[in-house]
């Protein structure tokens, strides 16, 4: 899926499939690349005769829409710096450029705080356990190894919010051991795009997931993130 991404060297739905986009109406993009993709992309995930993203849009969060992210990124949300973090990485179908607009639109803003504990962030950690699953290729529910510490790292995100990763017993994905904050490039984006405060984003060299904003308005006494 990666090589798959990789193939395409711009962002195919903002470059291509969007009105007045550079690449607009290219007749042979449309013939032989995006529309040819975008009904196998749906075809694969059981629909059919699909005419753009937008009838799509509800398949996106599935795991295996990976073809489907790479046709549809800014739908699927791999342009959006603050869509839910699975599966936005080249090797679940989010191109490499799709992602750089992300980073683009995150350096602009002004706004350096982590995201409150609201529904949103709760529906980002429900998504958690189906994201892990097809990962590993197993049910992790039915593990009664590491299933419950799994469930208390989400209970205790959920109740804590971005403070969550400032604790060393927190701050790691259970079974990669990679700091949410950094990512996981078979799983997650970056953590970083939610939780800048959090992650280390005003304090010393900030990393390249961190809002411009944070470089300008760190401070001494910030905390520090997933290192």
């Amino acid at each position: 899926m990666e090589e798959e991404a990789g193939w395409i060297r711009f962002c195919m739905e903002t470059e291509h499939l969007t009105p007045g986009a550079s690449l607009y109406g290219d007749p042979i993009l449309h013939n032989y690349v995006s529309n040819p993709r975008l009904r196998l992309a749906a075809a694969e995930l059981g629909r059919y005769e699909v005419e753009s993203c937008e009838n799509v849009s509800d398949l996106c969060d599935r795991p295996d829409a990976g073809l489907l992210r790479i046709v549809c990124g800014r739908t699927c949300g791999c342009t959006d710096p603050h869509s839910k973090v699975w599966f936005k990485v080249p090797a679940l179908g989010c191109s490499e450029f799709c992602l750089q607009m992300a980073e683009d639109a995150l350096k602009a803003s002004e706004i350096c705080q982590d995201v409150a504990p609201d529904s949103r962030w709760s529906e980002l950690w429900d998504a958690y356990i189906p994201a892990l699953s097809y990962k590993l290729g197993t049910d992790v529910t039915a593990s009664t190894t590491f299933f419950r510490d799994i469930q208390n790292q989400i209970a205790a995100m959920k109740g804590l919010g971005c403070s969550a990763l400032l604790h060393p017993e927190l701050n790691k994905e259970y079974t990669s051991q990679r700091f949410w904050c950094e990512g996981d490039p078979e799983l997650f984006r970056a953590f970083g795009y939610y939780c800048p405060v959090s992650c280390g984003c005003r304090s010393g060299t900030p990393p390249k997931y961190c809002p411009r904003s944070c470089a300008v308005n760190r401070t001494d006494n910030s905390t520090g993130g997933s290192g």
